[in-house]
């Protein structure tokens, strides 16, 4: 008994000693955090608003088309998954992008309307699984569904029978594939993950790690100041001129809240994700309020935006710049002050004209 009870205590003493070295290891208590309580929640919510998705259309007979109350229950659920899939898409890193699953997801920008033309391509040959792999990823994702759900095109096909019941299979296919890629990242990260949180071999890096954090960080905020409203509004160097097909999801009035649900991810990376922490415990801890305030700041603007942006973008272009304004501040005090104290490996590309 006194064997056991010397083994029982010594095993206490190696576990209370490698948890205090995890404790005082902020790479590493940031790293994990980052895992544990942002990407794989955040992967597996994504994969439950998908499946959501194509379970609405499972009991769907095309030879009548679809029903009204279906339209506007994948519409609902199509809104469900596109604000899920804002967060999912700012951890840019990993399988999501090393094996291009975010453009089979999502293919925007689409400045030259991709999206109409490629789908209503497939339209010309027989709706099968094997025609949609075979085709284009524009017509293979988020984009593309929100075509089919929303564009005038296809408001009434009752007198168009084959267009209608062609309409209805692809639509179901579309979102069937979105929930398989779905899938594909949750479980591609199981795989990827021991190279973000350490996987014990001589070439692991944390910074490497913590970078990409920051990398997607800026990224995200990036996409909102430039993409999201920049080229909307007419505020970048690029485009000077307010044009509302320039928003993401404009054909489903849902660009404002892609907006804010984008902003809402990385305020909830920064704060749930360990990162405000991590600031802190690096000697930031002034900075480190800055940045949650000036996220909080943003998101709040976004209340403001109270009506449809692809109606009314040029009444609130102002509250637009103002939200702009804040989540650039944000991305100038990560870029210029935390990123080069830290001296982190980062490969953002600052292409916002400002």
């Amino acid at each position: 008994m006194k064997q056991l009870n010397r083994i029982f205590i010594a095993s206490s003493v190696i576990a209370l000693v490698a948890c205090s070295d995890t404790a005082v290891n902020p790479d590493q208590v940031l790293i994990n955090s980052m895992n544990n309580q942002f990407i794989k929640p955040t992967y597996h919510e994504f994969t439950l608003q998908t499946e959501s998705l194509a379970k609405s259309t499972e009991n769907w007979i095309c030879d009548t088309g679809i029903s009204e109350q279906q339209q506007a229950d994948i519409q609902a659920q199509w809104q469900n998954t596109m604000s899920a899939w804002q967060a999912a898409k700012a951890i840019h890193f990993g399988p999501v992008t090393d094996e291009r699953i975010d453009w089979k997801l999502q293919f925007w920008p689409d400045k030259k309307n991709l999206v109409a033309s490629k789908t209503l391509g497939l339209f010309k040959q027989e709706i099968t699984e094997e025609n949609l792999q075979g085709a284009s990823v524009v017509t293979q994702g988020i984009s593309a569904l929100e075509y089919l759900l929303y564009d005038e095109r296809f408001s009434e096909l009752s007198n168009q029978p084959e267009l209608r019941t062609k309409h209805c299979q692809l639509t179901k296919l579309v979102a069937q594939n979105i929930q398989t890629n779905a899938i594909k990242i949750e479980s591609s990260w199981a795989s990827y993950e021991p190279s973000f949180i350490g996987d014990g071999s001589e070439t692991w890096n944390a910074d490497t790690s913590i970078g990409n954090i920051f990398d997607s960080v800026l990224l995200t905020l990036e996409e909102v100041a430039n993409q999201k409203i920049g080229s909307p509004i007419g505020s970048t160097n690029n485009y000077t001129q307010a044009n509302f097909y320039f928003l993401e999801s404009w054909r489903s009035k849902h660009s404002a809240e892609n907006i804010q649900a984008s902003l809402s991810a990385v305020l909830n990376l920064f704060n749930n994700g360990g990162l405000k922490n991590y600031l802190s415990e690096k000697g930031m801890p002034q900075l480190s309020q800055e940045i949650a305030l000036g996220l909080e700041e943003a998101i709040n603007l976004t209340n403001n935006l109270d009506k449809p942006l692809a109606e009314h973008l040029s009444e609130q272009a102002e509250e637009l710049k103002q939200i702009q304004q804040r989540v650039n501040a944000v991305k100038t005090l990560i870029k210029n002050k935390v990123v080069t104290n830290l001296e982190l490996p980062i490969g953002f590309n600052d292409n916002d004209g400002d």
